[in-house]
């Protein structure tokens, strides 16, 4: 396994528990029994309990009450004392990056067993409207798309796919295979809310919902809560997934300050997790790719390496994402079949998770490495995240 980054940062930390629960259209749960059930199942997946855990890293989704303090709520309810929170929000990417943070504090002693967890019910609350929002008029740096009427996220994701299209040729088909690809695999995933086949003539067919994205390229609106737990290696024997590698690169919140809409961060964030993992692209077996919306995915494939920029359609073509591929993705169906309870960062670790240990059932791949991508923050991921994870 990896030893020290390139830069001299101890690689000390793994990933001991993880779990999702309340997966559904409508969980039955408030948001933050939601987060207490799938915590404790991520511990006890773990072998510990909630008396072993002294850093809650938890992000603020608006679904946890009270939203602005989910640690204390959260802590509350499971009984725990702290010496370390964190509520780091960067919209989809906010559980990933403090995954990041707690493997840096385990790494170095500031704390000994950190949880990360995130739950919504967005859904059955309500408090997401398809479409999109308006961003808030008093958000200077998106003022000029309030006042143009652009809706958040779809509108930005419909602008960079029209543009992606436009500069490098990629079709409706190929921008299609990001649905195609995430259905293939949710047929094999009992936990995915849409397992039904879905044929590329299917998705051809889907309705437009904001041009040239059609509802088979939009996320889903769900309930559901993930957790993981993240320990010092070497502690205790407990199936242990290495973070091998981890980088973070913030921009922007609003359309008018990103540098382009075909280019994202993960160029930066992609090399510098592999640096310090001490891998290449061409070692990774597994890729994890938030995919709000599909144009998303096809572009991080071309900015993490996997591809030229231009290409990432063509790949997704070419069949390499699907089961029997070179390089599944998203093998418990992506927010697109999965689930998307907002910020769905967290569920794709909890899945390379599973794939590393081998416990993914019919689904199953075989792969000693996992890359896991997410974005979020703002206008076509203002942030940006990358875990590298190796097989125990």
């Amino acid at each position: 396994m990896p030893g020290p980054s390139s830069d001299g940062f101890p690689a000390g930390a793994v990933i001991t528990g993880a779990a999702e629960a309340g997966v559904a259209f409508d969980c039955g749960m408030a948001a933050i029994d939601l987060a207490v059930e799938t915590a404790l199942q991520a511990l006890d997946d773990a072998g510990l309990t909630a008396a072993d855990v002294d850093a809650l890293l938890v992000a603020k989704g608006a679904d946890l009450v009270p939203a602005d303090r989910p640690t204390l709520e959260l802590a509350e309810h499971l009984g725990l004392t702290l010496d370390r929170t964190d509520t780091t929000l960067a919209g989809g990417a906010s559980p990933v990056v403090q995954i990041m943070h707690a493997a840096e504090a385990v790494a170095v002693g500031r704390c000994r067993t950190a949880l990360v967890v995130y739950a919504s019910t967005q859904a059955s609350s309500r408090s997401r409207r398809l479409g999109g929002h308006a961003r808030p008029a008093a958000h200077r740096s998106a003022q000029l798309e309030t006042a143009a009427g652009l809706l958040s996220p779809i509108g930005v994701n419909a602008l960079a796919a029209a543009r992606h299209m436009y500069e490098f040729g990629t079709t409706l088909d190929q921008l299609g295979m990001v649905a195609y690809s995430d259905r293939s695999w949710a047929t094999r995933n009992p936990a995915a809310l849409r397992r039904e086949p879905l044929t590329p003539e299917q998705i051809a067919a889907s309705p437009p919902i904001a041009e040239p994205l059609r509802r088979a390229d939009c996320c889903l609106i769900t309930d559901g809560a993930a957790a993981v737990v993240v320990e010092r290696a070497g502690r205790r024997d407990a199936r242990p997934v290495t973070l091998a590698g981890w980088a973070e690169a913030h921009r922007q919140y609003s359309l008018f300050g990103a540098a382009g809409l075909t280019h994202t961060l993960a160029a930066r964030t992609g090399p510098a997790a592999l640096d310090m993992a001490g891998i290449d692209v061409d070692d990774v077996g597994l890729v994890q790719l938030y995919d709000a919306f599909s144009i998303l995915p096809l572009v991080l494939l071309e900015d993490l390496g996997f591809c030229p920029k231009g290409k990432g359609g063509q790949l997704l073509a070419d069949g390499v994402t699907l089961p029997g591929g070179r390089l599944p993705m998203n093998t418990q169906g992506g927010s697109l079949s999965h689930c998307h309870p907002g910020y769905y960062g967290l569920f794709l670790v909890v899945e390379a998770v599973r794939q590393l240990r081998r416990e993914a059932g019919g689904r199953q791949v075989d792969a000693d490495w996992a890359l896991c991508h997410a974005a979020g923050g703002g206008a076509f991921g203002g942030s940006q995240a990358t875990l590298v994870l190796g097989a125990p």
